[in-house]
């Protein structure tokens, strides 16, 4: 559990791809050729859809959800909010950040058990055995250890984004603030 973050009941309902019907008395399954969310609110007609049905829909075509992709990530950005929430965001960049996921030319995912990005007040910092001092310019975090990597972009207090070559293949890693010095 994550301290200082509320448990809150999931927001929507359901994800499906088909519906209950009532065809002479009975109550039967039917399949339909697209998504549909569902708020927690069940009405007398079914389940109540959720606004973000409609906002997804809106973005198709033809008014439909053919694809969970755009949800997932909406899911992923809104994971990282809540787990980025603790740490609020300053101007000091002080803290343990934890690596959040990673990109190689396109491909990539999560990267939470990673040893953590240390930054102290003192200005060293430390990253598994790697170990040397930081400093923050225009923007940018520079690690004087650091053979791969280049400076990581700061975003919003918060979070660290190394964006390199290495090997012939674009890497981007984003670290997230664990515990920051100001956002504890």
């Amino acid at each position: 559990m994550i301290k200082g973050m509320p448990i809150t009941p999931a927001v929507i309902g359901q994800i499906s791809i088909g519906k209950v019907v009532e065809k002479n008395g009975k109550r039967l399954p039917e399949k339909d050729d697209c998504f549909a969310i569902t708020a927690q609110v069940k009405q007398k007609d079914g389940w109540l859809l959720h606004p973000l049905h409609q906002v997804l829909a809106d973005r198709s075509p033809n008014k439909k959800i053919h694809s969970i992709r755009p949800l997932i990530n909406l899911c992923r950005a809104l994971c990282a909010v809540l787990l980025i929430l603790p740490a609020v965001a300053t101007s000091q960049t002080a803290g343990q950040y934890r690596c959040w996921s990673y990109n190689v030319s396109g491909g990539g995912g999560s990267c939470r058990l990673a040893p953590p990005l240390v930054l102290n007040s003192d200005g060293t910092y430390q990253m598994s055995s790697e170990k040397g001092t930081y400093k923050v310019q225009d923007g940018r975090l520079v690690l004087s250890e650091s053979k791969i990597r280049g400076p990581g972009k700061l975003q919003g207090g918060n979070r660290i984004i190394f964006e390199y070559d290495y090997k012939g293949m674009r890497h981007t890693v984003t670290y997230a603030c664990q515990s920051c010095a100001g956002g504890k």
